[in-house]
């Protein structure tokens, strides 16, 4: 069984600046209130090191590699504990411009799917308490 969360947030900036905040790994902390600690290159086959913490969750270490890394539009990556499918989480960002032709505006999509059932509760609690209004 597995479980997708999805958001999206409309941004005062153009794709290029959107991709530029989103490949700063190192600056994760600054504005992702889930990881902590970010490190290494948004680039295809490239494993990336977060360090996440769920609202009321452990902190726990995940090397994702990345499987897309288009600039100004895509980046996703798969991680995975023990088995592959067992325990697998993928994230993506998809960024475009907004409709309307407003200039220097983008929107951003996100999505996460995990495949283990054991993980859903403090994911799935963070994010709707950061959502709510």
């Amino acid at each position: 069984m597995s479980k997708r969360l999805a958001s999206e947030i409309d941004i005062d900036a153009g794709p290029a600046q959107v991709w530029d905040v989103l490949t700063d790994l190192t600056a994760y902390d600054e504005w992702n209130p889930f990881i902590v600690h970010a490190d290494g290159e948004a680039q295809i086959g490239k494993r990336l090191t977060l360090r996440m913490r769920p609202a009321g969750g452990r902190t726990g270490t995940f090397r994702p590699t990345v499987l897309e890394s288009n600039p100004g539009s895509r980046l996703r990556w798969l991680g995975r504990l023990g088995f592959p499918g067992v325990l697998d989480a993928e994230h993506t960002f998809t960024i475009e411009a907004r409709s309307g032709g407003v200039p220097g505006c983008g929107r951003t999509r996100s999505s996460a799917a995990c495949s283990c059932p054991s993980w859903h509760g403090p994911w799935t609690r963070a994010r709707s308490r950061r959502s709510a209004p």
